[in-house]
Order: C-alpha cells, then sequence, then structure tokens
C-alpha cells in the first residue's frame, strides 16, 4: 500500500506525484516519471487528510475513480490504472461540501464505505495499551533502555481529555520520553506546569495527590484526594515520631488503636520511620 499525506505537499506537486508527469511538462521534468497511482496499480494507494486537497486537484481525482484513467502531466492521452483508493480525513466533510470546500460528487464516489474510528474519550480502556506502544517505539527510538511508565502516569494518560485524540497522546510520549531527566516517567513528565497548576496536583498541605483527578466522579476523586492527605499526615507523624506510633498517636490528637487502624487501612509499617 502506499500512503500519501495530502497536505504535506503543495498544489502543483500534490498533482505532478499523483499522475506522473512526462519529459518537458515543466521547468525541471528532464524525464518521464510514473506517478503513486500507477505505482499503486494491482495494489492500494491511501490518500491521508484528504479533506485538504484543493478543489482543483478534486476533479482530477474524481476522474480517476469514474473512469480508472489518469493523466500524466504534459501528456495528451490517458493511462488506465487498476488500484483500490482509500481515504481518511479528521475534518467535517459534509460541512466542507456546505461551504464549497469539498466536492459533492467526490463525496459520494469516495463514500462506498465508511469506517469511523472512535475518539480516545469513547475507547479509554484502550489508552493505557496505546500508552505503552508508544512508549516502547520512543524508548528504542531514542536508546533509553531501563526506562519505565509508572502506573500513576498511566492513570493519568487514562484520564486526560484527548483532543487531539492519538495524535495528541503519542506526542505527550514521544516528549515525555525524550526530556525527562530519570529513568521513571510520572505524570509530572507529562503535563505542562500550566496542566499541573490547573489540576492542583499538589494540595496546600504539601501532599501530592493524583493529576488528573478532576476527571473522575466526585465520591471517587474525593477517595483518591482524602487517601493522599491521610497517607501524608501520617507518614509525616511518624517522622517526627522517629517510627513510635504512640508518640505519632498523641501527637497528631488520635489515639493509640485509631492511629494503627488508619496505618493498617493506608498499608504504613512503623518500622520504615525508625532510625
Amino acid at each position: 500500500m502506499i500512503t500519501v499525506n495530502c497536505p504535506a505537499l503543495p498544489e502543483q506537486i500534490l498533482e505532478s506525484e499523483l499522475f506522473g508527469y512526462v519529459k518537458g511538462a515543466f521547468t525541471g521534468a528532464d524525464k518521464d516519471k510514473d506517478g503513486l497511482f500507477l505505482e499503486a496499480a494491482g495494489s492500494t494507494i491511501l490518500l491521508d487528510e484528504i479533506a485538504d486537497i484543493p478543489v482543483s486537484l478534486q476533479t482530477k481525482l474524481l476522474r480517476v475513480l469514474q473512469e480508472k484513467e489518469i493523466q500524466p502531466l504534459g501528456q495528451t492521452s490517458t493511462v488506465k490504472v487498476d488500484v483500490r483508493v482509500l481515504a481518511s480525513t479528521n475534518q467535517d466533510l459534509e460541512a466542507k461540501i456546505a461551504k464549497g470546500e469539498f466536492r459533492e460528487d467526490l463525496f459520494y464516489r469516495l463514500n462506498v464505505m465508511t469506517v469511523t474510528m472512535p475518539s480516545l474519550d469513547e475507547i479509554q480502556e484502550d489508552i493505557p495499551l496505546l500508552s505503552l506502544h508508544f512508549f516502547n517505539e520512543f524508548v528504542q527510538e531514542y536508546k533509553r533502555k531501563g526506562m519505565e511508565l509508572s502506573p500513576e502516569a498511566l492513570q493519568c494518560l487514562e484520564r486526560r481529555e484527548w483532543k487531539g485524540n492519538v495524535r495528541e497522546l503519542q506526542n505527550r510520549l514521544n516528549r515525555a520520553v525524550l526530556l525527562t531527566p530519570g529513568t521513571i516517567i510520572t505524570p509530572k513528565d507529562l503535563l505542562s506546569p500550566e496542566e499541573l497548576a490547573e489540576d492542583s496536583s499538589i494540595s496546600k498541605v504539601g501532599a501530592e495527590v493524583s493529576v488528573c483527578v478532576h476527571r473522575l466522579p466526585y465520591n471517587e476523586a474525593k477517595e483518591e484526594v482524602m487517601s493522599a492527605f491521610a497517607t501524608f499526615y501520617l507518614e509525616k507523624a511518624l517522622t517526627v515520631s522517629g517510627g513510635n506510633v504512640s508518640a505519632a498517636a498523641r501527637a497528631s490528637g488520635l489515639g493509640r488503636q485509631s492511629f494503627q487502624r488508619l496505618m493498617q487501612r493506608f498499608q504504613i509499617q512503623s518500622g520504615s520511620f525508625r532510625d
């Protein structure tokens, strides 16, 4: 299959790339060149972001679909081609038709069978799998062996709103793998300073809570924030008391048994705070 990124090329270059040209067709055309439609003969050509093709070029593309033939630049005769055409876009083609920016007859020629890709918001359960796939790709590309994506980072990615869908997710991970100084990517490495401030990931008492918490239902978000606060508070009290549970309980205004129950609930061991 041959893939053509339509908006990446100016109109004149895109036309010559798709349909080819003969020697002398324009300045610099010193020999014949087959276009991508001829190269894809007997196979498939994918026109990526077809909504960005100029209207003048849409007319010539319509002829390919209707007559199954192309006319290279500078040639008076046509050439038959047998090729399957796939087209993709992230734009509303019917809206562009209404504005006169896309030919209606071309739309119906292309629209034999439509496959609508769901947004990431519709397939949140797939975000961790996609994230790990892109993460592993970039780790290999940038030779960052030993780098890990923390569970909290994966959780953050799953909760974010992805207006740019897969491409935005891919770019976030690309940047994180490239720029994270350590070997473990955390939520802070995935978000900009502005987004971190917006999510209020650091509470006023210093307890770090999961970013993207605002994407959770209220009760779940409350539980997560309270859990982060309680863990921070208990650990701080035990640090000050040197791991002495009775002293930490007194300083917290709690009974020893109540303090121990909280330690069990949040899986905190007093031995970790003793010298």
